[in-house]
């Protein structure tokens, strides 16, 4: 008999493995060419060449280096070896290291730049001196960021058309609302690619099959159960996120598949597993294409969430809508532009400037308040943005006459690491509880494996990295720590001490922001590609300890 718990680690042991092989830097190491470009006789020639040759540059020669698109927008650095004085173009831009020496020794260099995630970006080195001496030419990628067709004002029209959209959608019947929901998302899809467009829905259709015809008619549902499972979530994740960017890469696709393809293909895997869950278990009897397609394809929820389970979608429509429940949704909505607007104009260009700071002198050790200040910033970006798109989210579906469950409540202010995340993304963290933790502890009875299980499961949920393998590791050793803490005989013999409200107030403020300190400190294994920046930045956190005390007193 296949149990939950062994599938979970067979499944985690698949996920695990891709991950080592993201930690190598396949997914988000650029590929690029260098070459060498030399005018002779108003004749360009140019030939390529690697990293570690020795080049001899001059006012008729130059050096190109091309980046090829693979989906990221990425910040990174150009390292070279010089020995005399160069400058350095991307685009209209010109940077000049500021290297002159004399005699034969070389001097390390590191220039900032942008990649481009949908064109080649190319750096020109130019000789500034009749000879130049150049080596050891490469480029280092330090932060790379998920591209998306879809952001800024665009989301705000998606979410007001759609709210709007709801005044003449409130009457119709499941059936026609179901209709109209897939029209709108397929028009989305396909607007942004035809072939993400493709592929979604031939992984919509293959789910469907696998779980219909498979988990609800065959006798043997628990072997069943464990091979759709599993090959469901193996094939999304590896085309998501390797097949797709390396496609990307390898066709100089401008756009293409991997950047018009939302978020919520992730959400589509949560969704698929409930479904397939609720099938094993004998919940769902029979379910229909159409309603199958409705839910995953909901278009307030189809890039962040928040997460709903199939039943939920079945009784969310309101029976008793009103002109309050549009009032009161388009509030809402209203309500999620302005953080999401207050967060990209206030708070993202502050963080930027901190991330690149941080990168630019990540040799120098006296990091710590910019460490300070460059996690919480994010942790408070990251708050407002999330929030922001869940507002939008929720209040869109009440102004078509549907319920989606709320995903946050108060999380900045609970005083623990477990209180936060019973109160953070909670559609994910109860999902994530009941299918995971549950079965995981029941098997094992073990708290530890169980939450850490729990939370590599939601961190390479997000992306399969090193990063998210080590924040998910982060935050299992801070809930075991509090665990055993509560549980333990200090506690437990401690007299009951008589506290007034000033003291219990100053304590839940200082709980508060250790909640806040630690969480913001686990971002930095996902603010950064680079894993050995990242292992920087939190040290410079912990080691800013002193500073955060300093600012609470």
């Amino acid at each position: 008999m296949i149990k939950m718990s062994k599938i979970y680690i067979y499944l985690l042991l698949i996920i695990i493995t891709v991950t080592v092989i993201d930690s190598l830097g396949i997914l988000t190491t650029p590929s690029y060419s260098i070459n060498y470009n030399n005018f002779n006789d108003g004749i360009m020639t140019s030939n390529n060449i690697t990293e570690s040759e020795v080049i001899s540059l001059n006012r008729e020669s130059s050096i190109s280096i091309k980046v090829l698109p693979n989906g990221y927008a990425m910040s990174a650095f150009l390292h070279a070896s010089i020995n005399g004085e160069v400058y350095i173009k991307q685009g209209n831009t010109f940077q000049k290291p500021g290297v002159g020496v004399d005699d034969n020794t070389f001097k390390e260099i590191q220039v900032k730049t942008k990649v481009s995630p949908n064109s080649i970006t190319e750096l020109i080195i130019y000789s500034d001196d009749e000879r130049a001496i150049i080596k050891d030419i490469k480029l280092k990628v330090y932060k790379a960021k998920r591209a998306s067709d879809i952001s800024g004002n665009i989301i705000y029209y998606f979410f007001i058309s759609i709210s709007i959209l709801g005044l003449f959608t409130r009457k119709l019947s499941q059936r026609k609302s179901n209709l109209l929901f897939i029209a709108v998302s397929s028009f989305i899809l396909f607007s942004l690619s035809k072939t993400s467009f493709f592929l979604i829905f031939l992984f919509l259709f293959l789910s469907y099959f696998f779980i219909n015809k498979t988990l609800i008619t065959k006798k043997n549902k628990k072997k069943y159960f464990f091979i759709t499972t599993s090959l469901l979530i193996t094939i999304v994740l590896i085309t998501v996120k390797i097949l797709i960017p390396s496609t990307n890469s390898i066709f100089l696709n401008p756009g293409g598949i991997f950047l018009a393809i939302p978020l919520g293909f992730s959400y589509f895997i949560i969704k698929s597993i409930d479904v397939s869950i609720d099938s094993y278990k004998g919940n769902l009897k029979s379910f229909s294409l159409q309603d199958y397609f409705a839910y995953m394809l909901f278009p307030s929820t189809l890039a962040a969430g928040p997460i709903k389970t199939y039943k939920q979608y079945l009784n969310a429509k309101n029976s008793d809508y009103s002109v309050i429940d549009f009032s009161a949704g388009f509030s809402r909505v209203l309500l999620g532009i302005s953080k999401k607007v207050l967060a990209d104009t206030y708070l993202l260009p502050s963080i930027t400037t901190q991330i690149d700071l941080f990168a630019q002198n990540s040799s120098n050790f006296e990091l710590n308040s910019v460490a300070f200040f460059m996690l919480i910033q994010n942790f408070l970006y990251i708050y407002l943005d999330f929030t922001a798109y869940c507002d939008m989210a929720i209040g869109s579906s009440r102004c078509m006459g549907y319920k989606v469950p709320e995903n946050f409540k108060w999380p900045l202010l609970r005083t623990s690491i477990t209180q936060y995340w019973q109160h953070w993304h909670m559609t994910l963290s109860s999902w994530a509880r009941k299918v995971v933790f549950m079965n995981v502890m029941l098997s094992t009875r073990s708290i530890f494996l169980a939450t850490f299980c729990t939370m590599v499961t939601i961190g390479l949920w997000h992306k399969l990295s090193l990063g998210w393998l080590s924040w998910a590791i982060h935050h299992t050793i801070l809930m075991r720590l509090e665990n055993r803490l509560a549980t333990s005989d200090f506690f437990k013999k401690a007299p009951l001490i008589k506290m007034n409200k000033l003291f219990c107030f100053i304590k839940s403020i200082f709980m508060i922001m250790y909640v806040w300190f630690f969480v913001a400190a686990g971002q930095s294994f996902i603010i950064f590609t680079d894993f050995n920046m990242s292992i920087l930045a939190y040290y410079s956190m912990l080691a800013s300890i002193p500073l955060w005390i300093i600012n609470l007193i």
